[in-house]
């Protein structure tokens, strides 16, 4: 697994969670391992960069 992110990988996801994507395709469109994404989940919501959604970690779309 990896759990570095570039800037722009970072922005990618961002905008995906607010369109309300879920984990899983946010993955695919990444090309990440849905574990990878969580990771990356957990870290923007404890530095209060995204919040709660509808569907939550399913997101809106799932």
């Amino acid at each position: 697994m990896d759990f570095t992110w570039d800037q722009h990988q970072v922005q990618q996801f961002d905008e995906m969670w607010s369109s309300g994507i879920s984990l899983q395709q946010i993955g695919g469109e990444l090309g990440r391992d849905p574990d990878e994404v969580m990771m990356l989940a957990v870290d923007r919501i404890k530095k209060r960069c995204i919040g709660k959604r509808p569907g939550g970690a399913l997101g809106a779309m799932a």
